[in-house]
């Protein structure tokens, strides 16, 4: 069984207390919560963890306050972010 042979439990823990102590990461964690209560498969969240880990080690601002919204045509709008370096 591939579940055995990858131990997606293992590396899902892992990930998750990886992800625990970055900024944001206790918004991340009610993420990958919330895809569990929906359903997700302990190998797609897995995956969806490992991702995310990369991409907090590298986000530089509060994912909690919401970016402002640009208008780019009628009905849609696209979040703004300046990254300034």
């Amino acid at each position: 069984m591939p579940s055995e042979i990858y131990d997606y439990e293992e590396r899902l823990q892992r990930y998750r207390r990886a992800i625990k102590r970055l900024r944001n990461g206790g918004l991340v964690l009610r993420f990958l919560d919330h895809m569990a209560a929906l359903g997700l498969s302990v190998a797609r969240a897995s995956k969806y963890a490992g991702h995310i880990l990369v991409l907090l080690r590298i986000i530089d601002f509060d994912l909690k306050e919401r970016p402002p919204l640009v208008d780019v045509g009628p009905d849609h709008q696209v979040a703004c972010h300046l990254f300034i370096s």
